[in-house]
């Protein structure tokens, strides 16, 4: 059983105050016993000597457990937050972690009239890794793009997994241009560092479909990379694509 340094300086704590409180208490009443001795009896000041020494036998275990359980609740606590926030198969953001913070960095970029960008991320025939190698191969191609990402990821930017092989990426203060050399840059490194999967080729990829904008709020920016990465889809996979309005051509050279 692991004891911290914290509980058992909680537990002296308690030990020392018990120990002083009971030890002034002891000594008014000894003075008051000394004071007149006649009227008093051995069994009495016996009583007196065990006032001291009581307390502090009792608090120590008394308070140990006590403190032992706050801090089971407190790690409890903080496992229950960490899987409310973390998805466990891939270390990133939940859907709703992601979309709580999201929201604040657009409200953010919009209050300092900064362009923010949304990145729509569907890893390729997933469906088919899934059938033909398995689930077990399929859970570790998640988990790959999952450590892949998180090495990728910049201080401005937040990514989660929004379900299934979906992900979503926000970044703020990222303009068209920035945009497209960020998902080149993602496709480039996902390629070449998830080929193989347990010495089987994989050669998974994914694709991207991008939003920017620096008015629109995220449900409207999240429906257009939607839209986009459909776009990306359906051009071959494997790139990216951004709004017609905001870039008409948004296939860079791998």
């Amino acid at each position: 059983m692991h004891i911290s340094r914290k509980l058992l300086f909680d537990v002296a704590k308690v030990v020392l105050a018990s120990v002083l409180l009971t030890f002034v208490l002891t000594l008014s009443l000894f003075l008051i016993f000394y004071g007149h001795p006649q009227n008093y009896n051995l069994g009495q000041y016996l009583g007196l000597a065990m006032s001291v020494f009581v307390p502090a036998v009792v608090s120590a275990p008394v308070s140990f457990c006590l403190f032992q359980q706050r801090e089971e609740i407190q790690k409890m606590n903080a496992e229950l937050a960490n899987a409310i926030r973390y998805d466990p198969l891939t270390s990133l953001l939940t859907r709703r972690s992601l979309f709580e913070e999201g929201q604040e960095i657009i409200m953010a970029c919009q209050a300092e009239n900064q362009t923010c960008a949304v990145f729509f991320i569907d890893i390729d025939h997933f469906k088919k890794i899934n059938d033909t190698h398995g689930h077990i191969v399929g859970d570790e191609v998640l988990k790959r793009f999952g450590e892949v990402m998180s090495d990728l990821l910049e201080p401005n930017e937040i990514l989660g997994r929004i379900g299934g092989e979906e992900f979503c990426l926000i970044a703020r203060n990222y303009g068209r241009r920035e945009a497209c050399k960020r998902a080149d840059h993602i496709l480039s490194e996902y390629r070449k560092q998830v080929e193989y999967i347990h010495n089987i080729h994989i050669g998974s990829t994914v694709s991207i479909g991008i939003s920017v904008s620096k008015s629109a709020d995220l449900d409207q920016m999240i429906n257009e990379a939607d839209s986009q990465l459909y776009r990306a889809k359906n051009s071959g996979r494997d790139c990216f694509t951004l709004s017609d309005r905001e870039v008409p051509n948004t296939r860079l050279a791998a």
